[in-house]
């Protein structure tokens, strides 16, 4: 289903007129899987993607047709570096307040993002369940070979949460020092930006900037990268981490939220968020010492987290469950 972009600049008349055309739009859908099933047709649970808005359908649906819902959630504004859902208006915080108290379950994708939505008071209690990566597609490539490490980063390049100014810095350093290594950039936003400061840091040698590519060229990327480098200030989650591990690549990445909490140095290494010194010597010590990372392990840790059959049942057994106690 979808609906029409609401084109009024006035804040409330947007407002009111997004909410209207999007209970339209959910009523238009559930209206044709009755028409196509069957009169005796309904739905035993339903499953809500982030609190707003698609907080207002659940919390409709489970009003009017009686049906519980689940919520995941994955939203970097309940976190306390965003701050964002103290901003948020009445009426916004009452539809996030209301859904998460009527929820049956709360599901956040990482322990970070439930304990600060605790903080908050919109919950008490909560599940986590990861987000998915499609270990078919993200696997280790057999033959590996190139002609010097490579350190790959994957994001939007937003400085605040990505920190892409203390990355180049960290890289800039190195470079005054040694030079045998590359650094790869792809990006779906902020290209323009981070070109000019890596011009500007004089990089032009060893990083190389892509704009957002299709997920099966991605995934070469992923494939011949020695390992990956994540510096962000906050993480609900970091599915680029995942994909990397289900590469068989380690990471270097900073504690910060979400999967970023992992501090097994068999996956790699965990530095302090914004300590660049911290990520110099990560860097250095990965570039000598990456070939001591078995790939086979760190498969076998991304399989049994994020693969879809494990992240699957999880989520059936929650539905068994809260069918059964409904």
């Amino acid at each position: 289903i979808y609906y029409r972009k609401v084109k009024t600049k006035i804040p409330i008349l947007s407002s009111i007129v997004k909410y209207f055309r999007l209970k339209k739009a959910y009523k238009t859908g559930y209206n044709h899987l009755r028409r196509n099933k069957s009169a005796n047709f309904k739905f035993d649970l339903m499953h809500c993607n982030v609190s707003y808005p698609a907080g207002v359908i659940a919390l409709n649906f489970k009003r009017k047709l009686k049906i519980p819902f689940v919520l995941t959630e994955h939203w970097t504004a309940f976190l306390p570096s965003r701050n964002s859902f103290s901003s948020f208006n009445f009426i916004t915080k009452k539809i996030i307040e209301t859904t998460t108290r009527k929820a049956k379950i709360v599901l956040p994708v990482s322990d970070h993002l439930g304990k600060s939505m605790i903080n908050l008071g919109l919950i008490k209690n909560y599940e986590v369940i990861p987000n998915v990566v499609n270990t078919d597609l993200f696997k280790p490539k057999k033959d590996k070979t190139t002609s010097r490490p490579k350190i790959l980063h994957v994001s939007s390049l937003e400085d605040n949460q990505k920190n892409i100014s203390g990355i180049l810095n960290v890289i800039k350093k190195i470079s005054e020092y040694r030079t045998d290594f590359e650094f790869q950039i792809i990006c779906d936003d902020n290209y323009d930006r981070t070109l000019s400061l890596i011009k500007q840091l004089q990089l032009t040698d060893i990083v190389t900037l892509e704009k957002s590519k299709d997920t099966q060229l991605i995934k070469a990327d992923f494939q011949t990268a020695s390992f990956f480098l994540l510096f962000s200030n906050y993480e609900t989650f970091s599915v680029v981490l995942a994909e990397a591990w289900s590469c068989g690549i380690p990471c270097i990445y900073s504690k910060c939220g979400g999967l970023t909490e992992i501090d097994n140095a068999r996956l790699g290494l965990q530095v302090s968020k914004k300590n660049e010194k911290e990520l110099e010597a990560g860097i250095i010590y990965l570039l000598d010492n990456r070939s001591n990372y078995k790939s086979e392990f760190i498969r076998e840790f991304a399989i049994n987290n994020f693969d879809y059959d494990s992240v699957g049942e999880k989520f059936y057994e929650i539905y068994l469950q809260v069918i059964k106690n409904n």
